[in-house]
């Protein structure tokens, strides 16, 4: 039986090297290197730390929390990250390659925007 301490969690940038890749598949050309750069280190930052306090408080789920699941880019904060990124980046410019990233249409964006803004009243 493997002990739980063996189960070594992925280092913060093998983190960033999977979110990268895979929005560097998604932007092409479109997107500045750079900028997908920046946002996939804020979004490895965040993820690194949920894993690293998910792997304490739920010790039977530590192999879950050890290597970055793309599927976590599907989670709403995640697209929080990313609109909040290119607003601060791109400024009213933001939507298209929020929207390139996100694989949203322009009505699936506002719809989360708004999602987001009641939430944050509640």
């Amino acid at each position: 039986m493997e002990k739980t301490n063996d189960i070594i969690m992925d280092s913060r940038e093998n983190f960033k090297e999977v979110i990268l890749d895979y929005y560097k598949n998604i932007a092409e050309t479109q997107v500045p290197l750079t900028l997908i750069d920046l946002l996939s280190g804020k979004i490895a930052d965040y993820y690194y730390e949920q894993y690293s306090r998910f792997r304490r408080q739920y010790p039977k789920s530590i192999k879950r929390y050890s290597t970055f699941l793309l599927k976590d880019l599907d989670h709403p904060y995640t697209k929080k990250i990313v609109i909040d990124f290119f607003k601060d980046a791109l400024k009213t410019d933001y939507k298209s390659s929020s929207m390139l990233l996100l694989k949203m249409t322009e009505t699936e964006l506002d719809s989360i925007e708004q999602w987001w803004k009641d939430f944050e009243r509640l």
